[in-house]
């Protein structure tokens, strides 16, 4: 019968505690919400070396001269991925298969690399 019993006292440090860390996880978010819009995959985007490659890219597809792909971001997550730390994705390619690929942001422009070519693009102003 005394296990039922709770003495909020002892609780109130951790509630406190609690607390604070959901305030901590709320604050991370908002912040990492509203980064720079320049370093954020989704978008429309024209291939800087052949202006007639246009590629749109959504949450989890990959849309370019018409054709669609679905691609998952691979872990780890790098929240701001550099030529030093870029970010890997797998992209369903359809009947050529799966492939493997990394992008990265330099100077406001995309670094996409597939099948181990790569392509720079700059993101269309809308």
């Amino acid at each position: 019968m005394n296990l039922l019993i709770l003495d909020r006292k002892k609780y109130i440090p951790a509630l406190i505690l609690c607390l604070a860390v959901l305030i901590c996880m709320i604050i991370v978010v908002i912040f990492n919400s509203s980064s720079d819009s320049e370093t954020t995959l989704p978008g429309t985007w024209i291939c800087l070396d052949q202006p007639e490659i246009q590629m749109e890219i959504k949450e989890n597809l990959i849309c370019m001269n018409g054709l669609t792909f679905p691609y998952e971001l691979s872990l780890p997550l790098v929240s701001s991925p550099t030529r030093q730390q870029p970010q890997a994705f797998v992209l369903d390619a359809g009947s050529m298969g799966v492939m493997g690929g990394l992008f990265f942001f330099e100077d406001n422009n995309l670094y996409l690399e597939i099948d181990s070519q790569v392509r720079i693009f700059s993101r269309v102003q809308s």
